[in-house]
């Protein structure tokens, strides 16, 4: 059921896990049972109380980063929603009057949602070799994204023609390999590069190669995003 719900692109969250001895008889042999949803992820939505609790605690992970130079830990506390504990990959997004100050993410899902989205607002913040480390005059000026990312799927194309025609503009993240090196742009990247064409030389040139570069084994994959943000002063 995984396996299809991958190829298919579905969000798979885990609702609950029981067995027959929670209801009735013994524990030496009992039969288990498994609840899960499973959401198509490009139109998939956290509720809004959902997200509320993970840009407040992207904004938390922050202010706490300034102080103690470290990441916080993170605390569920009860009644936690099913979907911030789901095995999520997400990435950060951190931005002043509209530039970028900030971006660190998962590709692939390795931890729960909340405590991604926390330990990548702190990478961003103060990891991203791009930029220096956070100050608490810019954490004003911040305009934070969380972006959850669908699992990347590969592309079957003949030529660069061919994956031009493919993508789609303004939806698709895309994740370019070859020869050890790789590049990703989230779906926001289209912005500022409109042209689908443009979007892949722009990603050719972020994974270190030229814009005309072009190999049998040069990989590309395609995900989807949920994307949600807020200014830092507005939330305070």
């Amino acid at each position: 059921a995984l396996d299809v719900a991958r190829s298919q692109d579905l969000r798979v969250t885990h609702l609950d896990v029981r067995n027959s001895g929670d209801t009735t008889g013994g524990r030496d042999r009992v039969v288990g049972y498994g609840a899960y949803s499973m959401e198509y992820a490009e139109k998939a939505r956290l509720s809004e109380a959902d997200r509320r609790v993970l840009l407040g605690s992207t904004m938390k992970a922050l202010k706490f980063g300034i102080k103690n130079g470290r990441a916080p830990n993170v605390d569920y506390g009860p009644g936690v929603s099913k979907s911030l504990t789901a095995m999520r990959a997400s990435f950060v997004s951190l931005k002043i009057a509209g530039r970028l100050r900030g971006c660190i993410g998962t590709l692939v899902a390795h931890q729960a949602l909340l405590p991604d989205v926390v330990a990548n607002a702190f990478k961003a913040g103060f990891g991203d070799p791009r930029f220096g480390p956070l100050t608490l005059e810019e954490l004003e000026k911040l305009n934070i994204e969380v972006s959850l990312l669908s699992f990347p799927r590969i592309m079957h194309f003949e030529n660069e023609v061919d994956l031009v025609r493919q993508i789609r503009p303004d939806t698709d993240g895309l994740i370019l390999q070859d020869e050890g090196r790789r590049g990703l742009f989230l779906p926001s990247v289209w912005e500022g590069i409109p042209k689908a064409e443009d979007f892949v030389r722009h990603l050719k040139r972020k994974a270190g190669f030229g814009v005309d570069h072009w190999s049998d084994g040069l990989k590309v994959f395609r995900y989807t995003t949920e994307t949600f943000g807020e200014a830092y002063r507005d939330a305070v």
